[in-house]
């Protein structure tokens, strides 16, 4: 079986939960028998690939990257029509003419509905992501949350059509960095678009604050603090309790063990990898009961109502004060990772894709 992996949600992000997951997957498939994976780009600045990547000689090619791209278009087209492939799984919505792709079976991945639920406007993305999901052979979700979504929203798409293969945690619990953190503190870790609810936990977390003289707010990765951030954080008073920090997986795993519990306050998320990753390294987890968590978390995780900072302040209050508590989300979060992981993920999908070649033998 050949399959190719296009190269948009390779080449677009150097880090991120896109790009993650199909370097999980492909390096999983490619320790199985009869199966051969490759990827329609040539070059990338992408952490992950070009890590995986060194091996096969695939370039970085950083300094030269509007050529880069041009480049990576014109090799897809070459590859789409040799006809080589059984399989194309699209990393990202195709920009491309779908009568390159008539000899081979079509797989997407679906990682969440965040613009079709009205979460941020990109009607270029809704546009694209609609004729990716009707000309697929095959969709998969990632997780039951995402394909109800996908079906309350696009009614006339079969069920049967979408499989659901969750993702796995790719930190290794062993492998640390320490990095200078404070003693005590309560953790967020990635991007802060306006649904990940970042700016109700600075408000959770100032009131925190004042019970707690040494708390401290540590976020992992996102960037540094924006002006409009800034602006929350001295009006609450809290500047020198709020630290921004960004590293390497080794240095995250160090910032979750270390941490008094994680804290994921999104409206809405697709599946939430940094759910896995907290388990991995022992770190509680307290979570909003928003879209698929409670469906990843089960009973793992403590929960607040997203909307209210006065209850996720009141949350993370009462397991701060547990250890009991703590140590006992920790067994829970130990327990459960056990369902996830991405060699699973791997098989399931290597199923999907024999499912669609046998239809057409």
């Amino acid at each position: 079986m050949r399959v190719l992996f296009t190269d948009k949600g390779i080449s677009f992000q150097k880090y991120g939960g896109v790009s993650r997951y199909f370097c999980e997957i492909i390096k999983c498939m490619s320790m199985a028998q009869n199966i051969e994976c490759d990827i329609s780009a040539l070059f990338f600045d992408n952490q992950y690939f070009s890590e995986y990547y060194d091996n096969r000689k695939i370039r970085h090619f950083k300094p030269l990257w509007k050529i880069g791209k041009v480049i990576n278009r014109a090799f897809a087209i070459k590859l789409y029509l040799s006809n080589r492939y059984d399989i194309i799984h699209h990393t990202y919505y195709n920009y491309f003419p779908e009568f390159l792709f008539k000899k081979s079976k079509h797989v997407i991945t679906i990682h969440d509905m965040i613009p079709e639920l009205g979460f941020f406007d990109d009607r270029k993305l809704i546009i694209e992501k609609k004729k990716n999901i009707y000309n697929a052979d095959h969709i998969i979700a990632v997780s039951e949350c995402t394909k109800k979504d996908i079906l309350r929203i696009y009614p006339d798409i079969p069920s049967g059509k979408i499989t659901v293969i969750y993702h796995g945690c790719s930190l290794d619990p062993s492998m640390e960095s320490e990095i200078s953190l404070p003693q005590k503190y309560i953790l967020f870790v990635g991007q802060r678009k306006a649904y990940k609810n970042f700016e109700r936990l600075l408000y959770a977390f100032a009131d925190l604050a004042k019970d707690y003289p040494d708390l401290f707010l540590v976020c992992f990765g996102g960037g540094c603090c924006n002006e409009s951030e800034q602006q929350i954080i001295s009006k609450l008073g809290i500047n020198e309790r709020v630290r921004f920090v960004s590293g390497t997986d080794k240095e995250l795993t160090y910032t979750y063990h270390n941490a008094r519990c994680f804290v994921y306050p999104s409206l809405y998320e697709g599946f939430g990898i940094p759910i896995l990753e907290s388990w991995a390294c022992e770190c509680p987890v307290v979570l909003s009961d928003a879209s698929c968590f409670p469906e990843i978390a089960g009973d793992a995780a403590e929960y607040f109502a997203p909307y209210s900072s006065d209850k996720m302040a009141s949350t993370i209050r009462c397991l701060i004060d547990s250890e009991e508590r703590r140590e006992h989300l920790r067994l829970l979060g130990k327990e459960r990772l056990e369902k996830y992981s991405w060699s699973i993920a791997a098989e399931k999908t290597i199923t999907v894709y024999e499912s669609l070649i046998s239809k057409t033998c």
